[in-house]
């Protein structure tokens, strides 16, 4: 699970929002990021967490910048190691005459026969994407309908000045259900074009829901330095199917691997959603914790209501050495409301491993104001979990920072609303920084994370 975001368009992007699609892409990735920004490529493997790595580099206006085009990419690794060569974008221009900005979300199952196929000398130490971008470079966008796994592409002809993007969906071998390989969303306005992997990224980011658009699939679709469609190919992908084992959910709460939101479509599928009621506040929705619109990641002060202002791990570190007590403190891993601090570190180095806890332990792990739940095997029906034991049945459990509260019944998990919460202001971030000439993240993260 990766994410990749940008823009193209005739006037230079607006560079507070595509720092935050960077940031908010950490959801979906934290090996590598990878920039393309005023003509060049930038890499970062060491870290590779896009909120560190702009914490250190000034990405920002210029007269002098060509910031019509912008690409980011949040690796998560599935194949090749971790490091500079192997993150995204990649970049190749061996060719006379053409010249390719590429990077990708998702696995190609069938990378080793295609590079056989067309006479490119396959080595496992680099990704698949690598190979995938080189096979789209050579051969084109036939590539699109052999290839075997899942995509979302994002490919920026530098020659023609033309930023392609593409997703695929492919039929699953047990159920004959054709699916979306893998998310992408664009907000697109004449004379701009902005993408990211997830909706929720471009809600937060341009701060409106107005113009987000899925995109759509098995179409590679061209865009111009103005934001233009200029060409469009239909990619047919009829022939090619999965196996349900390989498929992975696309939610941003994919790990761990049975916190996923099939128990959100069965038994809380009618759920409203209460961001517009809570605006900036932390809000507890289909058993995770949200902020303008995304699953909450890090340190955060909270007070009763739900206002927030994010921590780093410096200042909370600092705060232990001198003893200070802070009971407002609260850690979030990946949506949930984590018990203390000690765990938080642990959840981040088993991401890192890939290690998955049992059910159980992870209950454990949950701070006993939340609620945890989780779908039984059947796919049918619920659990609940507070404090780490389950809920009995037909007790009402409300979450902390949460409208609603919730049973268990025979029918799965009901919800009732429980107040009405004054909706806070949002944070015009857009437009307190979009006249700024220098921003850097210092000033930025702070505003950002309020």
């Amino acid at each position: 699970m990766c994410n990749i975001s940008g823009y193209i368009g005739k006037k230079k992007g607006n560079i507070t929002i595509l720092k935050m699609l960077a940031i908010i892409g950490r959801l979906r990735g934290t090996d590598s990021t990878g920039f393309y920004f005023n003509n060049k490529v930038y890499k970062f493997a060491s870290p590779g967490d896009s909120l560190e790595i702009l914490n250190g580099v000034c990405i920002h206006h210029s007269k002098k910048n060509n910031e019509n085009v912008f690409i980011t990419h949040n690796r998560s690794k599935t194949i090749g190691v971790v490091n500079v060569d192997n993150a995204h974008p990649y970049e190749y221009d061996y060719i006379k005459d053409r010249h390719l900005i590429f990077m990708h979300n998702g696995t190609i199952k069938n990378i080793a026969e295609l590079c056989k196929k067309y006479n490119i000398e396959h080595s496992s130490s680099k990704t698949d994407s690598y190979f995938f971008g080189k096979l789209l470079y050579e051969q084109g966008s036939k590539i699109l309908s052999e290839y075997e796994g899942f995509a979302a592409v994002a490919a920026y002809d530098v020659k023609k000045g033309i930023l392609y993007l593409f997703k695929g969906s492919s039929q699953c071998e047990a159920d004959k259900v054709t699916k979306d390989e893998r998310p992408l969303h664009i907000y697109k306005k004449p004379g701009l074009l902005y993408f990211n992997s997830t909706a929720e990224g471009l809600v937060t980011a341009l701060n409106t829901q107005d113009g987000v658009e899925e995109f759509p699939a098995n179409v590679l679709i061209g865009f111009n330095n103005n934001a233009e469609e200029v060409s469009r190919i239909d990619i047919d992908r009829s022939h090619i199917t999965y196996s349900y084992s390989s498929y992975t959910n696309n939610d941003w709460s994919s790990y761990p691997n049975y916190n996923n939101n099939n128990y959100n479509k069965v038994v809380l599928s009618m759920e409203p959603s209460p961001q517009n009621k809570y605006g900036n506040l932390i809000y507890y929705w289909r058993g995770s914790y949200y902020k303008n619109g995304h699953l909450i990641n890090g340190i955060y002060s909270v007070d009763e209501k739900g206002d927030s202002n994010w921590i780093s791990e410096k200042t909370y570190n600092n705060y232990v050495v001198t003893n200070l007590n802070r009971d407002d403190i609260y850690f979030f891993y990946k949506g949930f409301l984590i018990k203390n601090y000690s765990i938080y570190q642990d959840l981040l180095k088993a991401n890192k491993s890939h290690y998955d806890y049992t059910i159980y332990d992870f209950a454990q792990m949950i701070h006993r104001e939340s609620i945890y739940m989780r779908l039984y095997s059947s796919g049918t029906s619920a659990a609940l979990y507070k404090d780490g034991v389950s809920v009995p049945y037909t007790t009402w459990v409300q979450p902390k920072w949460s409208c609603f509260k919730y049973k268990l019944s025979y029918k799965g998990i009901e919800y009732e609303e429980i107040a009405d919460i004054t909706a806070a202001d949002n944070i015009k971030l857009i437009n307190a920084y979009s006249n700024e000439d220098d921003i850097r993240l210092d000033s930025f993260q702070t505003a950002l994370f309020q």
